[in-house]
């Protein structure tokens, strides 16, 4: 179950958009890390939690959008990892959903993170 954190700046972008952006990252992330085997590395968006959280008056050196996606690690996404988080950035940026102010500016970045993991429910 891949988890995206979205960190923002209040100013740079407004609640509705954070919704409908981590809405669109829920079929992004799951169709572009989606992997056939191992089974357990098949996606949908319903498998893809989003967090959404402002950035903290604590917080230091962050861009006014970041968009951080953490995953199982599987080698049939690391081979191709690169590929994967320019599909997610690209495709993010065609909903246009993205204030336009904010690409292409070192203003708001994915980054894409695979690691060994374990997930149950309760």
């Amino acid at each position: 179950m891949p988890l995206v954190i979205i960190k923002h700046d209040r100013d740079s972008v407004n609640s509705k958009r954070l919704t409908k952006i981590g809405i669109a990252l829920q079929i992004i992330v799951a169709e572009a890390l989606h992997v056939k085997l191992p089974k357990e590395g098949n996606l949908t968006k319903e498998d893809v939690g989003v967090a959404i959280e402002p950035h903290g008056k604590l917080d230091i050196n962050t861009a006014p959008l970041q968009i951080m996606v953490i995953a199982n690690f599987f080698p049939a996404r690391k081979k191709n990892l690169g590929e994967r988080a320019k599909i997610i950035s690209d495709r993010l940026k065609e909903t246009n959903l993205v204030p336009e102010q904010l690409i292409g500016s070192k203003k708001a970045f994915v980054w894409v993170f695979l690691c060994p993991a374990s997930f149950r429910f309760l």
